[in-house]
């Protein structure tokens, strides 16, 4: 009896770990700072580039709040429920917070594509 309650408990811890991953969408992006002063490729004038370290803010418009924190590659996946959503990033590397190209609409087990959240380098 004991072994079956155990059992059961385990089961119910698991189930409760994955429940709502399901209804969510995953939003893949980029955290970079670009512009600053231009290199010279093949005769054309290509912005700089540059990954930035730090963590991406999502805000729905309900007032939900989800965080992620990027590496150094500058990429970041989240997972998040559906609705629409305002990215910010706030790095280390750089003084102020940094917004994301547009909102973001997030549908049920859909995957929003490479979304940029920029800083402006002077």
């Amino acid at each position: 009896m004991k072994r079956h309650l155990i059992v059961l408990l385990a089961a119910l811890v698991i189930a409760g770990c994955s429940a709502g991953t399901a209804d969510r969408g995953t939003v893949l992006g980029s955290f970079a700072q670009v512009g600053g002063p231009g290199q010279i490729v093949g005769g054309r004038t290509v912005t700089n580039r540059t990954p930035l370290t730090g963590h991406v803010v999502a805000r729905s418009q309900s007032g939900d709040v989800f965080t992620v924190t990027v590496g150094k590659s500058g990429q970041f996946r989240m997972l998040l429920p559906p609705g629409t959503y305002r990215l910010t990033g706030y790095s280390p590397r750089y003084p102020g917070p940094c917004a994301g190209e547009n909102a973001i609409r997030v549908r049920t087990g859909k995957r929003v594509t490479h979304i940029n959240v920029i800083c402006v380098a002077a």
